[in-house]
C-alpha cells in the first residue's frame, strides 16, 4: 500500500499551518469557492507559494490568493512568482490571480511581463487583466498584442471590455478572423460603439418553428401590456438584471420617432438602473454611459438644459475614473452641440472651449470621418456665431473636403465611419465656406437743375 503523494503531504502541511493561524478549512479549493475573507491566511499562503515543490499545490495556492479582498497584499508576490515559475499551468493560474486582484499600481510591471514573449501562451490571463485597467495606455498596449498569436484572443477580449473607439479596427478584424470564443465580446463592443457592420441577410430556415422572443428587453414600443410582460421577465431573471434595464431603457429613451411618453419610460428605466447600481454592481464607466444616454434622450425631447446637466455629469465621471469606456468617446462634442443649440454668449464660449479640448481625441480616431465632420461643423458654427467668419470658412472648407472623400475607411465593412449624405448640411457648409457677401456701395444721387421736381 502506497503512502500519500508529495502533493498530498504539502497540502496537509499547509492546512496545518492555516489551522495554527486560526483558519480552519477542509481544503484549499474550499477557500477558493468560499465567500469568506481569510485575511489571516495570507502570510501562510504567500510563504507556501514560494516554497511548495508540487506544481499542483502552487496552482491551488495561486487560486486561493486570487481574491479581490487580498489586494494589495498579494499583487507584488503574484508577479514575482510568475517571473520565476517554470510550469506553464502554474503561470496561467498566477495570471488569473493577477486578473482577479487587478490594481493599476502594478500596471507597468504587468505590461513588462506580457511583452516578454518567452512566457508564451501562459501570459494570456495577465493580458486579459489589462482590460480591467483605467490607464489610457492600456489600449495601446493591447493593440500591440493583437498580432501576437500566443495571446491574440485575450488581447481582443480585453479591448472589448474597454470599449474604446480606438479599438474598432482590431475588433472588426477579430469579428472575421479571431478565435471563436473572442468574437462574441468583440461583437458586443462594436454594437455598443455603433460600429457593427450590417449583417448579411440569412436564408429562411427549412423548418419553421414558433418564434422565440429573445429580444424581449429591446422593444421599440411601450404600453401597459409590454411593460407588464417586461417586469414579469425581469423578475424571473437570475442574472443580468442590470443589463436588461440598461438596454431596454436606452432603446426607448433615444427614439426620435417615438412619442414623449415612450422616451420618458426609457429614462425611467435608466434611472432605476442608477438607483440599483450598488446591488447590480455597475462600474463607474457604465454609469457614465447611462448619463450620456440620458443626455441624448433629453436632446431628442428638446430639453436642452436637462441634456447639458447629464452630459456634464458624464464628463465629471469620466474625469474621475480616467476612462471614456461605455460612452461614445465624444461626450464633449455632444455637449458642445447642445450648447450651440442654446445659443447664448456663455454657452457659445463654453462650446468653443470644449471643441478645442476634444481635438486630440478626434484626431486620434480620425478614421471615423463622420465624427471629424461633426466636429468641424460644430467649430464652423461656433466661429460664425461668435463673429469669426475667417475661422468659420476654414473649418467649413475642411469639412467639405472630408465629405468629398469617397470609399470606406474599412473596405471590408462599408458604411462604418462614413458621413451620411445630408444635402442641407452641405449647403450650410458651402455658405459658411464662401463667407458673408460683400457689402454693396451706396450710390448717392447727384442733384441736377434740369431734374423735374415732383408737383
Amino acid at each position: 500500500m502506497t503512502g500519500p503523494s508529495a502533493a498530498e503531504r504539502e497540502t496537509a502541511a499547509i492546512l496545518d499551518d492555516l489551522r495554527a493561524a486560526g483558519v480552519v478549512v477542509r481544503s484549499l479549493a474550499a477557500m477558493t469557492s468560499s465567500g469568506e475573507r481569510y485575511r489571516a491566511a495570507l502570510p501562510v499562503l504567500l510563504d507556501w507559494l514560494r516554497r511548495a515543490d508540487s506544481p499542483a499545490v502552487r496552482r491551488s495556492v495561486a487560486g486561493a490568493l486570487g481574491k479581490r479582498w487580498a489586494r494589495p497584499t498579494v499583487n507584488q508576490a503574484l508577479l514575482d512568482a510568475f517571473r520565476v515559475e517554470q510550469d506553464a499551468d502554474v503561470r496561467f493560474a498566477l495570471g488569473g490571480a493577477v486578473e482577479r486582484t487587478w490594481d493599476d499600481r502594478w500596471f507597468d510591471d504587468v505590461v513588462a511581463l506580457v511583452h516578454d514573449s518567452s512566457y508564451g501562451p501562459s501570459r494570456g490571463r495577465a493580458v486579459a487583466a489589462l482590460g480591467r485597467s483605467r490607464r489610457p495606455e492600456a489600449v495601446a498596449v493591447l493593440l500591440g498584442l493583437v498580432d501576437d498569436p500566443d495571446v491574440r484572443g485575450e488581447a481582443i477580449t480585453a479591448l472589448a471590455r474597454l470599449r474604446t473607439p480606438a479599438a474598432v479596427p482590431a475588433l472588426l478584424g477579430a469579428l472575421e478572423h479571431g478565435p471563436a470564443w473572442a468574437r462574441r465580446p468583440a461583437r458586443r463592443a462594436l454594437e455598443h460603439l455603433d460600429a457593427l457592420p450590417p449583417a448579411a441577410p440569412k436564408a429562411p430556415p427549412k423548418r419553421v418553428r414558433p418564434p422565440v422572443d429573445h429580444d424581449w428587453y429591446r422593444s421599440t414600443e411601450w404600453n401597459t401590456a409590454i411593460a407588464e410582460a417586461f417586469e414579469a421577465r425581469l423578475a424571473r431573471s437570475r442574472s443580468s438584471r442590470g443589463e436588461y434595464l440598461r438596454i431596454q431603457g436606452g432603446t426607448l429613451a433615444v427614439q426620435a420617432t417615438a412619442d414623449e411618453a415612450t422616451r420618458r419610460a426609457g429614462r425611467s428605466l435608466l434611472r432605476r438602473y442608477l438607483a440599483e447600481r450598488d446591488r447590480i454592481g455597475a462600474s463607474a464607466t457604465v454609469v457614465n454611459g447611462i448619463h450620456e444616454e440620458l443626455g441624448n434622450s433629453y436632446v431628442v425631447s428638446g430639453r436642452l438644459d436637462d441634456a447639458v446637466d447629464e452630459y456634464r455629469t458624464a464628463l465629471r465621471g469620466i474625469a474621475a475614473c480616467g476612462s471614456s469606456s461605455f460612452t461614445s468617446g465624444g461626450t464633449e462634442l455632444l455637449l458642445a452641440e447642445v450648447l450651440l443649440g442654446k445659443g447664448d454668449a456663455a454657452s457659445l464660449a463654453e462650446a468653443d472651449a470644449l471643441l478645442v479640448a476634444v481635438e486630440p481625441e478626434i484626431l486620434r480616431t480620425a478614421f471615423f470621418r463622420n465624427r471629424v465632420v461633426r466636429w468641424l461643423t460644430a467649430l464652423a458654427r461656433v466661429a460664425h456665431r461668435r463673429g469669426r467668419p475667417e475661422d468659420a470658412a476654414e473649418h467649413a472648407r475642411s469639412a467639405l473636403a472630408i465629405l468629398a472623400v469617397e470609399g470606406s475607411p474599412f473596405p471590408r465593412h462599408p458604411g462604418v465611419g462614413v458621413p451620411q449624405d445630408d444635402p442641407a448640411l452641405v449647403r450650410e457648409l458651402r455658405a459658411l465656406a464662401d463667407g458673408p457677401p460683400p457689402a454693396r456701395p451706396v450710390r448717392r444721387r447727384r442733384w441736377s437743375f434740369f431734374r423735374r421736381s415732383r408737383p
